[in-house]
């Protein structure tokens, strides 16, 4: 978690002042975050939705123009793949040079029971992109 307070450029978060970021330029973990449930009881989970946006990786990533940048999400259950889906953000028009609002993803039945999704980035300049998550929505279930 980072604090992006009231930032005058990047992404806006959806709730300030705190959002996730994948942070790609700090260090070898490739293009890829992987979200899991914390609890060992968790045996999977639903994603409903997310808030995401994008920015240039660098030490000052939060005071970067957004960027224009694309996921691919992969949804698993005990190690096999059961989904997949590309998603974008786009800045907001002129405003997207200043600050620009996160993009609200939401997903259909098909992400129902993942035990894992993961989140790599595509493109060219993937691994110069940093992608700022806010607001993550999902139903764990249990046994």
């Amino acid at each position: 978690m980072i604090n992006v307070g009231n930032a005058l450029t990047g992404v806006a978060p959806q709730s300030k002042p705190n959002v996730a970021l994948q942070y790609i330029l700090s260090g070898d973990l490739g293009t890829v975050a992987t979200l899991k449930p914390a609890s060992s009881k968790t045996k999977y989970f639903s994603l409903q939705s997310f808030y995401f946006g994008c920015v240039p990786s660098s030490q000052e990533t939060l005071a970067g123009a957004a960027i224009p940048c694309t996921l691919r999400l992969t949804g698993k259950r005990n190690g096999k793949t059961v989904v997949t889906q590309d998603i974008s953000f786009a800045p907001a028009g002129l405003t997207g040079l200043l600050v620009s609002p996160m993009k609200k993803q939401e997903f259909d039945g098909a992400w129902t029971n993942v035990d894992e999704v993961d989140f790599a980035q595509t493109g060219l300049l993937a691994a110069a992109t940093s992608v700022l998550y806010d607001n993550v929505k999902y139903t764990t279930f249990t046994f």
